[in-house]
């Protein structure tokens, strides 16, 4: 009896992950479409064109400089999003600062391990109750967003500015809580290279591999578990 509900367990997840991948790439396509519409539309009809030339110097240094991150953000942020959570929040963004912390959260208050089949479904139902909660507070502050301002202290107003400190720090210690030792090699590569000044995009990808090299490295020393 319990093998047979681990296998249904099983194809339901599986009819799930085929319909969200499918489902996932049709809406970042229309995403994608959707954002060089109103290029397309200035070119195509308004005739307002800047060149071949000053397109192609504003989309070098692009490239350059997010390269990395098209590259590191999904391999470091995949394993706590999933599937699902990776497809809602390259759609919605605010990746960093409000996907992960809720992703991390709503795992944590169900119980459920990060990377299974249920961290899955429960990350993106985390997500997706962020993205709504998001699109409500972003409507009214396009609506009344100075009104609300005005009557905000202004030690409040202050306080804005350390929330993503605040919520970086809180799911660095979360994490650290697991592994300490893996957490000390990221903050001490992340303040060495902070120290040497380079790009964000630098920084990140620099933090990232270099803790997964010198982690995997002391792991198979015995160092760490």
């Amino acid at each position: 009896m319990e093998n047979n509900s681990t296998v249904m367990k099983q194809s339901a997840y599986t009819g799930f992950r085929i319909f969200v991948i499918w489902f996932g790439r049709l809406t970042l396509a229309i995403a994608i479409v959707v954002s060089f519409a109103p290029c397309l539309y200035l070119w195509l009809v308004e005739d307002l064109f800047p060149g071949w030339t000053m397109i192609w110097q504003s989309f070098f240094p692009i490239i350059l400089t997010w390269f990395l991150l098209w590259i590191t953000e999904p391999i470091s942020y995949f394993p706590i999003l999933g599937i699902t959570g990776t497809y809602v929040s390259w759609l919605s963004g605010n990746i960093h600062n409000l996907r992960v912390p809720c992703s991390v959260i709503a795992q944590q208050a169900v119980g459920v391990e990060e990377g299974s089949e249920e961290g899955d479904v429960i990350s993106a139902l985390g997500l997706c109750a962020s993205v709504i909660v998001n699109l409500i507070i972003v409507a009214l502050f396009a609506v009344a967003g100075t009104q609300i301002l005005a009557v905000i202290p202004v030690g409040m107003k202050i306080g804005f500015d350390y929330a993503l400190p605040a919520v970086t720090g809180s799911l660095m210690f979360t994490f650290m809580l697991r592994n300490w030792k893996v957490g000390v090699i990221a903050i001490v590569m992340a303040v060495l290279l902070n120290v040497l000044n380079l790009p964000y995009a630098f920084n990140l990808s620099g933090v990232i591999f270099s803790t997964i090299i010198i982690s995997v490295f002391l792991l198979k020393k015995g160092i760490l578990k």
